[in-house]
């Protein structure tokens, strides 16, 4: 799993909130993006501290060979097809 992790008041919340509705988004449409571990923004607090948790399962990585690089690239390509024309964001909509 990927976590990726915000301290309250580094980004603005409604950034934080974005970043996981569109991924959410991406997900529903069936747009290959890692998929989410649980279908919430968790938030937890430590030592005081409120933050921010947003837990994704990797895609699968396998080693690229040289002869796959172009069906990589048309799948990668059509894959950000698909996040604009089902989701209606844009891949930087993701992560901000």
């Amino acid at each position: 799993a990927f976590l990726k992790v915000w301290r309250d008041g580094e980004v603005p919340s409604q950034d934080i909130t974005s970043e996981f509705l569109n991924l959410k988004s991406a997900q529903d449409e069936g747009v290959p993006v890692a998929s989410l571990v649980v279908p919430e923004l968790l938030k937890s607090h430590f030592n005081g501290t409120k933050y921010f948790i947003l837990a994704t399962h990797y895609i699968d990585e396998d080693k690229l060979l040289p002869d796959d690089v172009l069906p990589f690239a048309s799948a990668l390509v059509a894959a950000v097809d698909d996040l604009n024309s089902k989701a209606g964001i844009l891949h930087c909509d993701i992560k901000p």
